[in-house]
């Protein structure tokens, strides 16, 4: 109050980090007249001193924008008067009349804490692709905002920043080199090599003061908290040690008895990969699966207390943006390709942001470590609790957050974010130069990822065998060490992506897959728990019809990696086009996988997907399809087609459909025993039967529906050569349930 008192009257320069819009200078001005003596004595004006230089098409800028106030009460108006939310100037926008093109839909996920300094208030986490992205309960606007004021550019490869923004050593470093160290949290890079040295380098790198300090393990080429442990400096030896020594670095090793004993379990139940709701197990199999030579560690950084029904939470905050060719609309078609585009090119235009919010809220002793975390607890009990405390899970928990932090944010970030896209392009030179003489075996895998960029396939494939050539002659006579033994498995598995993908060559298809298994197998070899190349080598068996062999693979790619997503759909995939290639009947008693049993796998691993990736179209697919397959199994036996001639179920059949197991009285009062299909007098289908066809039939029409409404189906739709949903075979098996046929038809 005493300083109110002694401005007023005084003329008072204010700066913002946005613009007003003339809506909100209007109410600003009728504020300060309904006080007398009040007034705006200078309309907000652009300053050329800002964080931006004045820059005139940065939206948010610190002390970008500055006006004057005078007369008594004045400043108390001002800022009473609050910060408007930064999605009006979206909203109020030249996007009201027509969609904007937008090269890419980012996200990005941070630690924001107010109580600290301006410049280490914001820690930048990652970054990653909206598209793919859920936005859950406070973030679920973003979605619509985006979908109403943008359109995506079709065919935009935007390779420098899908290979920079997939490592997070690699998107560290340039904030780092473009001068933005200051919203990066401190880190350290090592090989993903046990030794009993390895947790003293770590403390030693991060400035570790006492065994309490927490710090972050992370993969580096991993994205949705996949790999990501956090733990006290105390625990670092004993986890390391852990989470880098797969079953396959033991003497002799381990990891055939591992996959088989897991396997066993799969063969009981279809979505059981051991895992037990173990959050530090999913994460150890992540490390052990791995084929990134390096790892980072980082200081962990807090959040300010986010507050749910009273208890205070440590969120990370997601914001969100579009990022646009600088004055560029939808219609514009004679601007540079964005191969070529620089920061200045980019615009950013944010969507806004949201809390996502820990399963549990924090200890009360704060900083120090939670009281919950005993030194006699396992250390998989010890990540678990910190895990629950300290990493967000958007489906635990969300909260809006407010506008003036969004714009702090904004402007705290820059143009950090045009940085990253519009960065020069990298060279083969210029990663050797900054990662060879520290990392080498890092500096070859970034030589291979960036050579899996390039458009043409001769590069590509003459870059990955330098770098296969590399390695190879580092140690002519002896085994490669294992962070070399990634980069090989890596590049094999590279080039045989490489074979799959060069639909043009002159090569028959059934050859190039042939010469692409070998590269999976040359990679499995090298390293053997390398989920993506399992998954490669799964698919290629998928290709040449053996689907034993490809639903093994899959099966072992998920029990390293159960949040990878493709083996669950191309699983779905194997099982479907296995239980259609089984002969007739379609039941059978000597048979180790019936049709039916098949169907229900095709089931049950689509649900387990979709539980973790609920954008999955084509899961939906396979489960319409195995429904409406298994609805049509059970109409043909109503109809009379059944496998015994007794008319009875064999065992497997029964043990499938439980219900089947049972005896009723039919309508006509007679008894149906066990197995029967139908009743012996009038002909009539047990009860239970029917009722499950129709439920099949519904379910098949359901996901079917929903399948070819996805945006993915869409796209689908206007291709020359049909593919699924929309082949003919979809189309027939779909009518050929609606009706069901009728006893006697």
């Amino acid at each position: 109050d005493k300083v109110m008192a002694l401005v007023d009257g005084t003329p008072i320069v204010m700066s913002t980090r946005f613009q007003f819009l003339e809506t909100s200078l209007s109410a600003l001005r009728r504020s300060l007249h309904d006080h007398r003596g009040c007034s705006l004595v200078l309309p907000q004006m652009r300053c050329e001193f800002s964080a931006a230089a004045g820059d005139p098409s940065t939206r948010y800028d610190d002390n970008g924008w500055i006006f004057a106030v005078r007369g008594p009460g004045a400043l108390r108006t001002v800022l009473s008067f609050g910060v408007p939310d930064p999605a009006d100037n979206l909203a109020k926008s030249s996007y009201d009349d027509k969609k904007h093109s937008a090269l890419f839909w980012g996200i990005i996920d941070l630690k924001y804490d107010e109580k600290q300094t301006v410049l280490e208030r914001i820690r930048v986490l990652e970054t990653g692709d909206g598209q793919i992205s859920k936005f859950s309960n406070d973030g679920a606007y973003i979605r619509k905002r985006f979908e109403t004021c943008f359109e995506m550019e079709t065919d935009v490869s935007l390779q420098t920043y899908n290979f920079v923004s997939r490592d997070k050593k690699l998107t560290h470093d340039l904030f780092d080199m473009q001068g933005y160290q200051h919203i990066v949290p401190e880190q350290a890079c090592f090989p993903r090599e046990y030794t009993p040295k390895l947790h003293l380098q770590i403390k030693q790198k991060l400035k570790c003061k006492s065994g309490s300090d927490r710090v972050v393990l992370k993969l580096c080429n991993r994205s949705r908290a996949a790999g990501v442990i956090i733990l006290c400096a105390e625990d670092l030896d004993e986890c390391l040690r852990d989470i880098l020594t797969p079953p396959s670095h033991k003497f002799p090793p381990t990891h055939e008895h591992w996959f088989r004993d897991y396997l066993e379990r799969i063969t009981k139940d279809t979505a059981d990969f051991g895992i037990d709701d173990s959050l530090y197990e999913e994460q150890r199999r992540h490390w052990w699966s791995n084929e990134s030579p390096s790892f980072v560690v980082e200081r962990y950084c807090p959040s300010m207390p986010t507050y749910m029904d009273g208890e205070p939470f440590d969120g990370t905050m997601r914001v969100t943006f579009a990022l646009c060719r600088r004055g560029a609309s939808a219609s514009t078609g004679s601007l540079p390709s964005s191969m070529a585009l620089s920061p200045e090119d980019l615009q950013v235009e944010w969507l806004g942001g949201y809390w996502k919010l820990p399963k549990l809220p924090v200890s009360p002793v704060g900083s120090a470590a939670p009281s919950t975390v005993s030194g006699n607890q396992s250390i998989s009990k010890k990540v678990e609790v910190l895990r629950d405390e300290l990493i967000s899970v958007a489906k635990m928990g969300t909260a809006p957050v407010a506008p003036a932090i969004l714009v702090e944010i904004y402007a705290g970030l820059g143009d950090a974010v045009q940085v990253l896209f519009g960065a020069a392009a990298l060279s083969h030179e210029k990663l050797r130069k900054q990662y060879g003489h520290e990392h080498p075996d890092l500096a070859a895998y970034f030589q291979a990822r960036l050579a899996m960029t390039c458009s043409d396939h001769q590069d590509r494939s003459q870059s990955l065998d330098k770098v296969r050539h590399d390695i190879q002659s580092f140690a002519p006579h002896s085994a490669p060490s294992f962070s070399k033994r990634c980069v090989l498995s890596y590049v094999h598995r590279a080039l045989g992506v490489i074979q799959i993908r060069e639909t043009d060559s002159v090569i028959p298809a059934a050859e190039r897959w042939n010469i692409a298994q070998k590269e999976f197998k040359k990679a499995v070899s090298s390293l053997p728990m390398n989920a993506n190349a399992l998954f490669n080598l799964g698919v290629t068996f998928l290709e040449q019809e053996d689907y034993d062999l490809a639903i093994s693979y899959m099966n072992r790619s998920l029990l390293l990696d159960p949040d990878f997503r493709a083996p669950y759909v191309n699983l779905g995939v194997a099982y479907l086009r296995s239980a259609m290639a089984k002969p007739e009947p379609a039941i059978r008693e000597t048979a180790e996988e019936t049709q039916c049993n098949l169907l229900h796998k095709v089931i049950d691993i689509s649900k387990a997907c979709l539980m973790r990736h609920a954008d999955s179209p084509e899961c939906l697919y396979n489960m319409g399809m195995a429904y409406l397959q298994l609805a049509l199994l059970i109409n043909l036996a109503i109809v009379g087609m059944t496998p015994r001639s007794d008319g009875t179920l064999p065992d497997e059949y029964a043990s499938t459909l439980a219900w089947m197991n049972v005896a009723v009285h039919c309508q006509c009062g007679k008894r149906i025993g066990k197995r029967e299909l139908r009743c012996g007098a009038c002909g009539r289908a047990k009860p239970e039967m029917t009722e499950y066809m129709s439920f099949c039939a519904e379910s098949g029409h359901s996901n079917l529906r929903e399948a070819r409404a996805s945006p993915q189906a869409e796209r689908l739709k206007s291709r020359k050569v049909r593919s699924s949903p929309w082949l003919l075979y979809d189309d027939r098996i779909e009518r050929a349930m609606e009706p069901p046929v009728e006893w006697g038809e």
